[in-house]
């Protein structure tokens, strides 16, 4: 054997190397999942912040009402342009991005009035964030157990607030 190495010590030099792309494979994996996690977190965040933009847009809805109409737009679209006014009244520039789905659409929820009482992601799954925080614009606190449990509602104008009482319309506006 002319480099000095026994045909044993060449089986352990081989055996370092296996172990050594094993570790380098479980790290990169590991890698990938954390920043899978953190991506979908981020998300999440962005999804809480767009649905709670469109409860603003309710609650400014609510705001401007004119005496003796309802307190609360039919669809969404009109909270785009508000038709009650003689002039162009916008209480949201356009609807948002759900980051969770990639598309305009939210899950609304109506009242007994047939009016948008909140909003929910369409998104499948369950959230990362498990609890429901009512300053984020939550409907109620509690155990989340898929994206849908997240109802975001108009914070409380004066003495009235809508409240959801079921979900008929879950796909998009009326």
């Amino acid at each position: 054997m002319a480099s000095g190495s026994t045909p044993r010590e060449r089986g352990f030099s081989y055996l370092f190397v296996l172990i050594a792309v094993a570790v380098l494979g479980s790290a990169a994996a590991f890698t990938l999942s954390v920043g899978s996690t953190m991506a979908r977190r981020d998300s999440e965040r962005h999804m809480r912040l767009a649905g709670q933009s469109i409860a603003q847009a309710l609650a400014s809805y609510a705001k401007a009402t004119p005496l003796g109409q309802p307190t609360a737009p039919r669809r969404l679209e009109l909270l785009l342009r508000d038709d009650r006014y003689p002039t162009l009244v916008r209480h949201l520039r356009r609807v948002p991005i759900d980051p969770l789905t990639g598309r305009d659409q939210w899950g609304v929820v109506f009242d007994p009035q047939g009016l948008i009482a909140g909003v929910h992601s369409l998104a499948e799954g369950a959230p990362i964030q498990k609890s429901a925080v009512p300053a984020m614009g939550a409907a109620e606190a509690g155990e989340l157990k898929s994206y849908r449990d997240l109802v975001f509602t108009p914070p409380k104008v004066g003495n009235a607030q809508v409240v959801p009482v079921n979900r008929p319309g879950e796909m998009g506006s009326r």
